[in-house]
Formats: C-alpha cells, sequence, structure tokens
C-alpha cells in the first residue's frame, strides 16, 4: 500500500465496492487486524477468535500488548512506534498469550495508516500463525533426545580398530560391559575377557573381516573379573575413513534378554495368532531373492493368493512395474536396518486388479540371513489415510511411553526449587504408582526419602549448569514404591531436567518384560477402531476390544464367557441371532463370513455394520478359533442417501433454471407488445385493461426470479427499496385468498434497505405462508417494522450500525424446543410433502444481505420470526421510472439475441425512443459488424448484448472481443438468467450496466438516459 494512501477501515458499512474484499478478509484464514495510535484493536477478522480462543467481543478495544508477556510488550510497542513514524514491519516474529494461557507463535506484516487529513492514525497489517510448526519442532526434539537417551542407556558399547597397528578404542559402556580396567590396553583386555571356548570364533572373525573385508554378527561369552559370564553380541566391519581402513563394532549386553527369552518364547504363539487374525496384511520376504516367506491370511485376502501361491512369487510380482523403484529403495533401506513407510502404494491381485495400501517395511535377522518384513494396510477406503497417520503417530508415542526406562521430569521455579512436571507411562509401570498425583510438587514433596540425599541438589545442578548425573544405585522404599534404581540424568532445556531409571532388581526386569508384551499385545488389540473379538469354535467370546465394549456401553466382565448371539449387541433380537448362529457354524467349518448387520449400541443406538467372521487354523489345519470384526458404516450409508438427494435437488434446480430463463424471453416480449400498446392506445378503457396486465406480468416476472433463486442461488442484485410499501405489498400477495387476516404497524419512517426485491420477498413469502400454514383454523397475522440502531455486542451476529428490524407474529401451533435449532438446516421440515429447503433458503438469502434471521417459539401460543436488515437513513429510492418517458435517443443502436421475438419487441421499444435498430442473432456477427465500423460515422452509439446464445457466442465472449479495440463503447448485458452474477456485477465482466429480462420501455430508457444523454 503507497504510504501516502488515505486509509478507511475495512468495516465501512455502506460502501457496496467493499463487501467483495470485506468477504475475502472474513473468509481469510491469516489474522487480519487494525489499530489505533494507541495500540488498541478496532478492527480483527473472525480467524482471530479461532487462533486466540476469546470472542471477538472480548478483544476489540484491547491493546496488543494486553496479550502478551511484560517482555514481548516492550519489544513489539517498539515496532509499533516505528510504524507511528513512517515505517513498515515485514517478517516480525511475536509471541502473544491466548485463551488458557496458550503461547501463540505469530509472523506479523503490518503499515501504517493516514486519517482524511494524512495524519498517522494506527495500523494494520496481517499475522500468520506459526504456532503448531513451533510445537511441531519442540516436540519432534523432545522426541529425538528420549530416543537418543534409551540407545545411551540400552547397554550397548561400541569400539574401532586398526589393523595396521593394532590400536583399539571403544566406549565406557563397552568397558562396563567387558569389565574392564580403563588403564589396561583396550586389545589386550579383549583378548583376556572372552571366554576361552569363544576366543578362537571371534578373533577368526575379525581376522576375517580385517582380511577381506567381510561383517560378522556373533554372539559368544565375557567373563567379568568376579567370575560372572556374561552372553553379548558382537559385529563388526571394515570401513574407509580418511586416515586409512577402521574396523568398527558393537558390543549389545544380552543378559537380561536371555533371562526371559524362555517367557517371551511362550507369548510367540499367542502373536501369530493376532497377527493371522488381524486387518493388516503381513509379509516377509528374503532380501536376497525377493521371494516370500512368510503371508499371514489378510494379505492373501487382499491379493488373492493362497499360502502357497505367495511362496512361489517375489515382490516384483505384486506391484505395477512404475512402483518398482520404490520398492527396491525400501529393500536396500531394509538392509540397512532402516524401517521404511509407504503411505500408498499400487498393489496388484491375482486377477489383475489394483488397490493402494500403505506398507511399512523394517528387517529381521534369522539365523544369519535377512529378511524384510512388510505390513500391508488396505488404503483403498474412505478416511484410510487418516487412520494410517493416526496409527503413525500412536506408535511414534508407543515407542517412547513403551520404552524399558521410566522417565522423570523437572523444572527449577522462581525460587530455585526443584519442581516435578511431568513423566512417561513406563514411570508408572515400573513403581507402580500414577504420577500424575506428583505434578507441581516438589522433589522433596514428591519423593521424602529422597530429601536426605545427594539426588535433589544433583538433579538441580543438572538443570542449572547442564552437564549430566549419574548413578548404578538408588535405595527406595516409600508410598508403595520399593526397589533398586540405576539412574541417569541430563538437562533437557534452560532449568530443565530428565531421570532415566529403570529397576535393576530380577524380579522387577522379569515383570516388565512380561507387562510389555502383554502391553503389546493389548495394544494391537484395542487400537483399532473396527469392533473386533475371539470366539472358540463353537461361539463363546473369549476376548474382545474396547471400541466394541465402548459402543455397547458394558463391561469386559460382562461378555466375555458367554455365547456371541446372547450379548448386548443383538438385544434378543431373534432373527439376526439366528443369522449370527448360522454365520458361527460356516465359520467353523473354515468358511470366511461377511454381511451387514444393524447393531445394538449403548442406550437406544444402532449403527449399521460392515460384519465379518475369519477362522484361523491350527497347525493341523484346523479351526481353532474364530476372529468377529464389525465396522460402523452407518454414516457412509447416510452419506450415500444425502449425495443422492442433492443429485435430485440439483436436476430440479437445473430444469428450474432453464424455464425461468425462456419463460423471461417470452415475457420481454410480451412486456414490451403490451407496454407499447399502452404507449399506443388512446382509448381510456383499453389503457385500464394493458395496465392491470402489466401488474400480472409483473408477478409473473417475480416467480421466475425466484424459480432462478432456487436454481442458482446466486449473489443478490441490490437497489435501494422503501421497506413499508414493500412489505405490504408482498404480504397480501403471499396471503391472497387465504382465511387469515393482516394487522399490519409500518411507519411511514421505516427507513430504506439496499435489496433485492426478488430475493427478500422469497424471505417474508416463505415466512408468511409458514405462519398461515401454523393456523389452520384461521387467525391473525402482525407484521410490524422498526428503526434500530444497534451498539457493539448489543446482538451477537450483527455488527454496529442502523437496522430495519422486520417481525411476523402468528398465534399457531408453534416450533417444539428440541426442533427449534434445526429448523434452517438444509433438508430439515416436519412436513410430509416438504423438502426442507424453504428456511434453508431464507437464511442464506438474508445473510448474503448481511442480515440475520432470528425466531421465537412456543409449542400453542405461536412463533415470532425477526429479519433484520442494514438501512440507510435518510435516503430515497435510487431508481425511479418516469412514467412520461421523457427520454429521446439519437444513433443506430446494435441489439445481439437469438430469439427473434425478443430481436423485434426491443427493436420496437428503441426505435419509440428515437433510435435506428439493427439486429444480429450470435456474437461473431455482432462483432463483425461493430469492427467494420468502429470510428466512423455510422458506428453504433451502443450495443445490447443476449448473455446466452445457444450453440453460438454469447454475450461475455462478445464483450470480451469489443473490449479488445473499443473501451469505450456502452455495452450492455441482457439476460433471463437474472441470478448471474454478471447482472449482479457486470463491470466486472466488461459490460457498461445490465438488463434483467423482462424489462419495460420506461426501464429501458432510464438505462440510455443514465450512459447516452452525456
Amino acid at each position: 500500500m503507497p504510504e501516502n494512501d488515505t486509509v478507511q477501515p475495512i468495516d465501512s458499512e455502506n460502501e457496496e465496492p467493499q463487501s467483495f474484499y470485506r468477504d475475502l478478509v472474513e473468509a481469510s484464514q491469516d489474522l487480519i487486524w487494525q489499530c489505533d495510535a494507541e495500540g488498541r484493536y478496532i478492527y480483527l477478522n473472525p480467524a482471530w477468535e479461532k487462533v486466540f480462543g476469546y470472542s471477538h467481543e472480548e478483544m476489540i478495544g484491547k491493546k496488543f500488548t494486553d496479550f502478551q508477556t511484560p517482555d514481548q510488550a516492550e519489544k513489539d510497542m517498539a515496532e509499533f512506534r516505528r510504524l507511528l513514524d513512517g515505517s513498515m514491519v515485514k517478517g516480525l516474529r511475536s509471541v502473544h498469550i491466548g485463551n488458557n494461557n496458550r503461547e501463540l507463535h505469530l509472523v506479523f506484516n503490518a503499515v501504517f495508516i493516514r486519517d482524511e487529513a494524512g495524519n498517522i492514525c494506527g495500523t494494520r497489517g496481517t499475522a500468520h500463525d506459526i504456532t503448531a510448526a513451533i510445537e511441531a519442532e519442540q516436540k519432534i526434539a523432545e522426541q529425538q533426545f528420549f530416543l537418543q537417551k534409551a540407545q545411551e542407556i540400552g547397554r550397548i558399547g561400541h569400539f574401532s580398530y586398526d589393523p595396521v597397528t593394532g590400536a583399539m578404542d571403544g566406549s565406557d559402556e563397552l568397558y562396563r560391559i567387558f569389565d574392564i580396567d580403563r588403564n589396561m590396553p583396550l586389545l589386550e583386555a579383549f583378548s583376556t575377557t572372552v571366554h576361552s571356548e569363544d576366543a578362537p570364533l571371534l578373533f577368526n572373525s575379525i581376522e576375517r573381516a580385517a582380511k577381506d573385508g567381510t561383517p560378522y554378527t556373533i554372539e559368544h561369552r565375557i567373563l567379568h573379573r568376579d567370575g560372572t559370564v556374561v552372553q553379548v553380541q558382537s559385529r563388526g566391519e571394515i570401513i574407509d575413513t580418511p586416515r586409512g581402513r577402521r574396523m568398527v563394532g558393537v558390543v549389545h549386553d544380552l543378559t537380561d534378554q536371555k533371562k526371559i527369552l524362555e517367557k517371551l518364547r511362550e507369548s510367540r504363539e499367542r502373536y501369530r495368532t493376532i497377527f493371522d487374525g488381524a486387518a493388516e496384511g503381513l509379509l516377509i520376504a528374503d532380501t536376497e531373492t525377493m521371494q516370500f516367506r512368510y503371508s499371514n491370511p489378510a494379505i492373501r485376502s487382499m491379493l488373492g493368493y493362497n499360502e502357497r501361491e505367495l511362496e512361489e512369487l517375489s515382490v516384483r510380482d505384486i506391484h505395477p512395474s512404475d512402483v518398482i523403484d520404490d520398492v527396491l529403495a525400501a529393500f536396500q533401506a531394509g538392509t540397512r536396518g532402516e524401517i521404511r513407510t509407504l503411505p500408498t502404494l499400487p498393489c496388484k491381485r491375482k486377477n489383475g486388479s489394483i488397490f493402494h495400501a500403505s506398507i511399512t517395511t523394517s528387517f529381521v535377522q534369522i539365523k544369519g540371513r535377512t529378511y524384510l518384513v512388510g505390513f500391508f494396510s488396505d488404503v483403498t477406503e474412505r478416511r484410510k489415510s487418516e487412520q494410517a497417520l493416526r496409527a503413525s503417530e500412536e506408535r511414534l508415542r508407543s515407542v517412547i511411553d513403551a520404552a524399558p526406562y521410566g522417565a522423570h521430569l523437572y523444572e527449577l521455579d522462581a525460587d530455585g526449587r526443584l519442581v516435578f512436571s511431568g513423566y512417561n507411562h513406563s514411570a508408572d509401570r515400573i513403581l507402580g504408582v500414577k504420577h500424575a498425583q506428583f505434578v507441581g510438587k516438589t522433589i522433596d514433596e514428591a519423593f521424602p526419602p529422597l530429601a536426605t540425599t545427594e539426588i535433589p541438589e544433583r538433579y538441580a545442578s543438572v538443570a542449572r549448569d547442564g552437564g549430566s548425573f549419574e548413578t548404578e544405585q538408588v535405595e527406595y522404599e516409600h508410598g508403595g514404591i520399593k526397589g533398586a534404581f540405576e539412574v541417569h540424568a541430563v538437562q533437557t532445556g534452560p532449568e530443565r531436567m530428565a531421570a532415566f531409571f529403570r529397576d535393576i532388581t530380577e524380579y522387577r526386569k522379569a515383570e516388565l518384560a512380561l507387562r510389555e508384551s502383554e502391553r503389546k499385545f493389548k495394544a494391537i488389540f484395542n487400537s483399532s477402531f473396527q469392533f473386533v473379538g475371539l470366539l472358540t469354535p463353537d461361539g463363546i467370546l473369549t476376548e474382545t476390544n474396547d471400541s466394541a465394549l465402548r459402543f455397547a456401553g458394558i463391561t469386559h466382565e460382562e461378555s466375555i464367557g458367554k455365547p456371541l448371539w446372547e450379548t448386548r449387541w443383538w438385544n434378543g433380537n431373534t432373527s439376526r441371532m439366528e443369522q449370527l448362529k448360522d454365520a458361527i457354524r460356516r465359520c467353523a467349518r473354515g468358511e470366511f463370513v461377511r454381511y451387514e448387520i444393524e447393531m445394538q449400541g449403548k442406550g437406544t443406538t444402532t449403527a449399521l455394520v460392515d460384519f465379518s467372521l475369519k477362522p484361523v487354523f491350527d497347525a493341523d489345519g484346523a479351526v481353532s478359533m474364530l476372529v468377529p470384526e464389525g465396522r460402523d458404516i452407518t454414516e457412509l450409508k447416510n452419506t450415500e442417501s444425502l449425495l443422492i438427494n442433492a443429485q435430485r435437488l440439483e436436476s430440479l434446480g437445473i430444469l428450474a433454471g432453464g424455464i425461468a430463463h425462456d419463460f423471461n424471453n417470452l415475457l420481454t416480449g410480451i412486456f414490451g407488445s403490451v407496454e407499447l400498446a399502452a404507449l399506443d392506445t388512446k382509448e381510456e378503457s383499453t389503457a385500464s385493461y394493458l395496465s392491470t396486465a402489466r401488474v400480472a406480468m409483473d408477478r409473473a416476472r417475480d416467480l421466475t426470479r425466484q424459480l432462478l433463486t432456487f436454481a442458482k442461488g446466486g449473489a443478490p442484485v441490490k437497489k435501494v427499496e422503501q421497506m413499508a410499501p414493500f412489505l405490504e405489498e408482498t404480504v397480501r400477495f403471499a396471503l391472497s385468498g387465504s382465511n387469515i387476516s393482516i394487522r399490519f404497524d409500518l411507519p411511514e419512517e421505516v427507513w430504506p434497505c439496499t435489496i433485492d426485491r426478488n430475493q427478500i420477498g422469497q424471505v417474508i413469502d416463505n415466512i408468511v405462508i409458514n405462519a398461515d400454514q401454523s393456523m389452520p383454523a384461521g387467525g391473525t397475522i402482525a407484521i410490524v417494522a422498526r428503526n434500530i440502531h444497534l451498539s457493539p455486542g448489543q446482538h451477537p451476529a450483527l455488527r454496529q450500525g442502523n437496522y430495519v428490524k422486520m417481525s411476523i407474529v402468528d398465534r399457531g401451533i408453534g416450533i417444539p424446543k428440541e426442533i427449534l435449532s434445526k429448523i434452517f438446516d438444509p433438508f430439515f421440515t416436519t412436513k410430509s410433502k416438504g423438502h426442507g429447503l424453504g428456511l434453508a433458503m431464507c437464511y442464506s438469502i438474508v445473510k448474503r444481505h448481511f442480515g440475520v434471521i432470528d425466531v421465537e417459539s412456543e409449542p400453542g401460543k405461536g412463533s415470532i420470526f425477526t429479519v433484520y436488515l442494514p438501512a440507510l437513513p435518510g435516503e430515497d429510492t435510487v431508481e425511479k421510472v418516469d412514467a412520461g418517458i421523457s427520454y429521446k435517443g439519437k444513433g443506430p443502436v446494435l441489439v445481439m439475441d437469438d430469439d427473434e421475438l425478443i430481436l423485434n419487441t426491443v427493436g420496437a421499444m428503441l426505435k419509440l425512443l428515437g433510435h435506428r435498430v439493427e439486429c444480429v442473432n450470435d456474437g461473431e456477427e455482432a462483432l463483425a459488424r461493430i469492427s467494420r465500423t468502429d470510428g466512423t460515422p455510422d458506428a453504433y452509439v451502443a450495443v445490447i448484448l443476449d448473455l446466452t446464445v445457444p450453440g453460438g457466442m454469447g454475450g461475455r465472449e462478445t464483450v470480451d472481443g469489443i473490449r479488445r479495440f473499443n473501451r469505450e463503447l456502452p455495452v450492455f448485458v441482457a439476460s433471463g438468467y437474472n441470478e448471474d452474477p454478471v447482472l449482479a456485477n457486470p463491470r466486472e465482466y466488461g459490460f457498461t450496466a445490465s438488463l434483467r429480462k423482462p424489462f419495460l420501455v420506461a426501464e429501458l430508457a432510464a438505462l440510455l438516459q443514465q450512459y447516452l444523454s452525456s
């Protein structure tokens, strides 16, 4: 914006050209604002409410510094003063405080504004909310920190070895694992610590790797100085470095894993049952041959192959050729130990059809051979991409929460006290207490026994000064917590620290591993949004997930152990129970069963469910259990029904639009002929009849405009109207022939409003007809209009300003309270033959006029519908037709229309007004004639173009051609599509002005008088 511009406030009410920009501002997702010279907000667009959480009224009139910390306010006030000195601000980052004390990170661009005298009177600009990005960066950094720390305490050491010099060094963890004195040369210590039976294998592997570059991975034993035997895994390989070839490797302490291996092995079959019964597909492939080695039933169902057929295929066989490169990249990532997710990848079924799947790959090593594991989720159906995203986020949270260590988070408060601020889920599991009770307490209050130890001071030192603190054993017993713990404390930010710990007692370590196994089982089972369970072959329910229990409003104990058909989900419905029994019998024979059925939920809730039963086979091929699954498809079915209804209405709208357009063309000929006859006749009786015909035709014109509003719902074509006579005329016409009496209270001083007469007439018609129908035995409808001035905040949906308040009062049956909030919803109706669009259309029309509709009703006492419309105090109607038609023109006028009746009628009107007329049927011929005469004495003084020409060039294309060589020629658009945006805003499309068919000679004369008289 130029610096010397005089700026008007954004919300200037009565300047029609600004409505377009106001709509853009209020629909913007960016924050748009305006402040006075004191920094007080005088305008905020709706996006501020969404971002800040405060209502518009809570922020207007306050300073921007009221929503900042004192330090930030001081910085931003300096920038504000620079603006008032005539500078500009671009890309300023700032922090504000929203509702609930949430920090909001914003990027500001701002300019100063001047008043009409040229003095700087305030500022305005835009702000972009980057809070989500900042919070995401912080969250990612925190997660990366947790994962890094998990590796540090995972008992994994590393070493490097120079084959030429024999020099070897390693990490502190390596020395701890091998129980080696730091002063002892590492290579020598290596040789003496490795178990004598395993040493040849290890050192031969190292020698071979140094000689020919062969990597090695072996398990072996080491002997600690106290005689303890420790099982480890060593891995190493040769790499090229700037200083030459080096061997690098890692050593992982496997002692704990070996101790619980037996218990974990016991759960292997349980996991296999879950994988075989899971809806997610599983494929395992050899990374060298790419051939499949294992598949679960779900992936076989997706691809259409049996197990043996899949084992004869490779990865290349189940994907189209154009995505093979992505698949191979995933394989390469798997061999490097990376986990790769392909969010949507096409897969090829046995029958050649394609479906899309989200595929997550990782790798496993079995007996020295690497296999790639792929998990497949069919994402073809609606909302699969969103579900995949949620599942990915949940897996990331589970990695942190399920890590085999606890985490306590602390912060230093203003007094230097260490306050407990957070924890992970593992902390609850390891210590057996709910840590939520400790949040906000000091470390001495949360864990009293620590107050007499060095722990609080060491933690505070880490939070204050950085560094780290480690201790191998902290004995603790208080409040239900008992055990010995290994602790690692690190700084996580200024004045913040985290303490990572794990239970190092044998009992607690085994218990932790067992809990982890069970948690994974429950997480897989309960994380599904679908209804999932496990049945015996005879239909007894042995397990069900949380989603199914929540839907029915029952507990685990109320359902387990019962036949599935006797549970709450079927509510004793005999036909559904028999259908279910038959499905269980078929599935128990090895058949996959699927059908749609209604299931009973909590209370009176029901849902249409896509229900299936899958058999699970044991090693002998017998059915060992059944997996029932249900997916709620109620919303999907309802959406299909609404779509069909919308398509029907759209077809009806198209038909209505076409009929109205053709009828308007006919009315144009009738209007013109009747009016020309009225002007030509000298007989008083004939003139009277023709005048009556004109009144009837005006009503016919209004009816066609109603059809067009229904068909298009377009932008209003507004004019200034006196509201009192308009209301009386509209209501009397709507109730003609009714047994209802009308009471008008319409003072003469009611202000005029800028309205689309046809559209607001529809609003009044709909409300009045509804009132009439609510009083079948007769009664009185009151029509009341008043001028009002609304102060800021006086009406929650309206701005400050002048309005006409129009109330339609009946004493009918009223509207029940429970449906009062729904009456303006599309398709909502209580009438047996209604389509539910009348009041919805009224609401939309009034909103497009920047007004509102309010309703009050009480059953048995009647209803009051109140319409507020912006008013123009002191204005008079701006368009008045001179009945005498004083205009006399001269010069040729070109008329283009594909209807000969309209050409003849409009030509006769123009000749009556003094013009010579030439007529053409389409835009191409019009352009040819205008280009031949342009600049000559025979040049046209005006052109009238029909908007649409079937099979030919219409008005919009024609005016574009005219404006390429003549931008001054008056060109008017005429159309029966009265709701077309071209008629509402003709100048935006290159036209001088617009005429709505049908039109009168007087209306045509007024248009030509305005644009040709000068």
